[in-house]
């Protein structure tokens, strides 16, 4: 293993003004947030952690409802400006240590919180959960080393919205099942789904399994990623955003099983399987 150890900190800020950004973004926004990183080498063992945390606000923001706008093939879209507050903890922890000989044995777990909010009729807020945890073998004896990792992930996102100003104005909002068509109405309309009895707001997670295969062989290393998915019967087929790992076009599959509506983002070289609840 490695033999250097390492920490690091830092205190950053930002602030962005104008007007070449997204329809859910800002034109003017400032974030700030604070990152420690650290990785150490003990006998016998290694250790790596970091914790971060990240506010960022906004003026007049209208738009997708969702921290991660295009994250789900499904989106939730109001229009009246107002100001939107993100805030974002993380933390991250691994180690590895050497079981045997010529045998290695590591694991990894990265944990998000975030909450999100707008401060403004038609308010909402939102609680997303993001874990990913990955335990990992290798077995290396001189210039060969073959290692294997199983993937775990799960992601949630619950977005509730209510009115509170005491105008009788009425607000809309879109329900976009994709390429922009959905349902157009008031907001606690039954179309939206962001006022259901027993609901509490609008629900939607994500589950993935898989893993990942590395053979090194002196300087030469390949790393591939194996998909495990549960099979369940196609009803169509959405076209969504580029994939965050490789850049590419995603293709996104949507399944219909009774009152669970599943859905399977694949991209090149990795598959991630989820299902989002309508209701309980």
């Amino acid at each position: 293993m490695d033999s250097i150890s390492s920490s690091y900190a830092e205190l950053y800020g930002k602030n962005n003004h104008g007007d070449f950004h997204h329809s859910y973004e800002a034109e003017k926004s400032w974030n700030a947030g604070a990152i420690a990183k650290s990785i150490t080498h003990l006998k016998g063992y290694s250790l790596t952690g970091s914790f971060s945390f990240d506010h960022t606000s906004g003026k007049d923001m209208s738009g997708s409802m969702f921290i991660q706008p295009g994250f789900y093939p499904v989106d939730i879209l109001e229009f009246t400006p107002g100001r939107k507050d993100l805030q974002r903890y993380a933390f991250m922890g691994g180690i590895a240590s050497d079981i045997a000989p010529n045998w290695r044995l590591g694991g990894k777990i990265d944990f998000a919180a975030s909450n999100y909010s707008k401060r403004k009729d038609l308010r909402h807020t939102n609680y997303r959960l993001d874990l990913k945890v990955a335990p990992s073998v290798m077995y290396h004896s001189g210039d060969l080393a073959i290692g294997f990792s199983y993937m775990f992930s799960k992601n949630s996102e619950s977005v509730k919205a209510e009115v509170i100003g005491t105008t009788e104005n009425s607000y809309n909002a879109f329900l976009d099942k994709g390429l922009m068509y959905g349902a157009y109405e008031a907001w606690d309309g039954s179309g939206i789904h962001l006022s259901e009895s027993g609901i509490n707001g609008f629900p939607i997670k994500e589950l993935s399994n898989g893993g990942a295969l590395q053979l090194q062989w002196k300087r030469f290393m390949e790393i591939s990623n194996i998909p495990i998915l549960r099979g369940l019967p196609v009803k169509e087929m959405l076209s969504g955003s580029n994939s965050p790992l490789t850049g590419l076009p995603l293709i996104e599959l949507s399944f219909q099983t009774g009152k669970e509506r599943a859905f399977s983002t694949i991209e090149p070289a990795m598959v991630t399987f989820g299902q989002q609840r309508e209701c309980d």
